[in-house]
């Protein structure tokens, strides 16, 4: 697919040929092409998300007082595991599908 077999040169490496050298192919893509997995993409991440939030709130509930909302978000310093980070893990699962 691409010209440049050695992705060390940097002025040529993202050079790509007209077409598939095997097939022939064009390799070049229809405007909008990734509009629809950038959608899909999105949606289940709110989904994921909001699945989350319903079942934090269920389970431990939300409050001002301390800091229950910036450990659903992951933000705080002794969270290992957060929600934002299993979104972005499921994104590249969710872009293949």
């Amino acid at each position: 697919m691409f010209k440049e077999a050695n992705p060390y040169r940097l002025k040529t490496f993202m050079r790509m040929n007209e077409r598939c050298p095997v097939c022939s192919q064009p390799l070049d893509m229809e405007p909008g092409f990734y509009y629809g997995t950038n959608m899909v993409s999105y949606v289940l991440a709110l989904l994921v998300s909001v699945i989350t939030f319903i079942l934090w709130s269920l389970t431990i509930g939300f409050s001002l007082k301390d800091s229950r909302f910036f450990w659903w978000m992951g933000i705080d310093r002794s969270s290992t595991t957060t929600n934002a980070s299993f979104t972005v893990s499921l994104d590249s699962i969710f872009c293949s599908l």
